[in-house]
């Protein structure tokens, strides 16, 4: 199984998008399970309801007077049985709470409630009979009871508090099915958004997993590909083809490592151009370093500047000075050293030959190799030169030997040559004498 890092960016992305949609799709059923959950008429709500209904069960409502009536009644009962005054003290004190809790909730829902027939209802309506009941009692009948007078008590209780209970009761009837009728609506109201809810959120959910898709696309194209470009040419510089073209630009980091790879290129082709003028023998070539860290500038900078230096030796070497000096970079540095060994040589062979030019001709070279053509020659020209002087110096002998016989021969020459001199002469008169004979004859 392969290593994430050995996968594809495009793989990476897919599985990205792919992990982000199951997150997503997670999230989505975990928030749906929830809402089913907490939505009105689920659990949670069922057991709120259920609560609160347990409660209205069992305690008196505060804002219906049904209490303070049961509260009357007692006390009529009370002072029916003639009761102990602390007894009718407690229930005076409590018709006073009851009324104070029925203000408090009055004040609650005039702000909690919203304008309309409801709220008309529980602050208007219901409240008229309930003030008024709770004037009558205040008035006529707890003073009645309180002077132990039940037969006024019980008047006003028919007269006054019953009808007023009735007809606050009737008002009440009415609240209680206008609410009714307003929270079965909003129940139907909310179980419809809470459906809206889900399926806006399922949409939403493939809207998302839609865009996230076409943005992982997006993104594949506007990255894997220019990187799959880039690799390419990264794998074709590599293998010695530089004359490559990036035309991709942004301003995004694929775009800046396009811009590095173009750089590249362009430094490249440079050096490729200066080995090439290099390779040509053209050492006028400049190099500029990018950085002090640019290794190949630096190198090739130094390549340059030694190979000037040796062509100025050899262009020294070239015009007969063998005074030039060449120090080797190292002992591997090959052309170095073989241009060292040949200047030494060839000033040995200077050395040799100006002996000779000197008449010193015990000078001895030693030809390097049997390929050394200057060295085997400049030995045989010693070998020649030294038979020469030596045949010349027999043949000055033999010279000098001849030259002196040569000389005796002169002597004996210069006596007959008077000799003849003299016959010449006495030939010459005879002849005259003749001419003058045959001029006469």
């Amino acid at each position: 199984m392969p290593k994430f890092k050995d996968l594809s960016v495009r793989i990476k992305l897919s599985l990205m998008v792919v992990f982000g949609m199951i997150g997503f799709l997670g999230f989505g059923l975990y928030s749906f399970n929830r809402l089913e959950y907490l939505k009105v008429n689920g659990p949670v709500y069922g057991s709120i309801v259920q609560s609160k209904d347990l409660i209205a069960d069992i305690l008196p409502p505060p804002k219906y007077i049904i209490e303070s009536y049961l509260n009357v009644l007692e006390m009529v009962d009370a002072v029916d049985r003639q009761a102990q005054p602390a007894e009718l003290e407690q229930m005076y004190a409590k018709a006073v709470a009851l009324s104070d809790e029925y203000m408090v909730r009055q004040e609650f829902w005039l702000v909690d409630l919203s304008e309309g027939e409801l709220k008309n209802l529980m602050t208007v309506t219901t409240y008229d009979p309930a003030v008024a009941f709770y004037e009558a009692r205040d008035s006529h009948f707890i003073p009645a009871i309180q002077a132990g007078d039940v037969a006024r008590a019980k008047a006003v209780l028919r007269s006054e508090l019953q009808p007023l209970y009735q007809a606050h009761r009737v008002e009440i009837d009415k609240a209680v099915a206008l609410a009714t009728v307003r929270y079965q609506e909003d129940e139907v109201h909310a179980a419809e958004a809470v459906s809206q809810t889900v399926m806006l959120f399922i949409l939403i959910g493939v809207i998302v997993a839609a865009a996230s898709g076409g943005m992982a696309f997006l993104l594949s194209l506007g990255i894997v590909n220019p990187i799959r470009r880039l690799t390419e040419t990264a794998l074709r510089i590599a293998a010695g083809d530089i004359q490559q073209e990036i035309n991709y630009e942004s301003k995004d980091e694929v775009g800046q490592l396009a811009d590095g790879f173009r750089r590249l290129v362009d430094y490249q082709q440079e050096m490729a151009t200066a080995a090439t003028s290099l390779a040509g023998g053209d050492l006028d070539v400049h190099v500029a370093a990018q950085s002090e860290k640019d290794v190949l500038g630096v190198a090739f900078q130094q390549i340059v500047g030694y190979q000037q230096e040796m062509a100025e030796a050899a262009r020294h070497l070239a015009a007969g000075d063998l005074a030039v000096q060449v120090t080797p970079k190292s002992q591997k540095d090959v052309l170095g050293n073989a241009f060292q060994r040949m200047v030494n040589y060839q000033q040995g062979i200077a050395k040799a030959m100006e002996q000779v030019a000197r008449g010193n001709l015990t000078v001895d070279v030693t030809p390097a190799s049997e390929q050394d053509v200057l060295g085997n020659a400049v030995e045989k020209m010693l070998v020649n030169l030294r038979k020469t002087v030596g045949t010349v110096q027999a043949n000055a002998r033999r010279l000098m030997s001849s030259s002196q016989q040569l000389s005796n021969v002169s002597e004996q020459a210069g006596d007959a040559t008077q000799q003849i001199t003299q016959t010449i002469e006495m030939m010459s008169g005879t002849t005259q004498q003749v001419a003058q004979t045959i001029g006469q004859v």
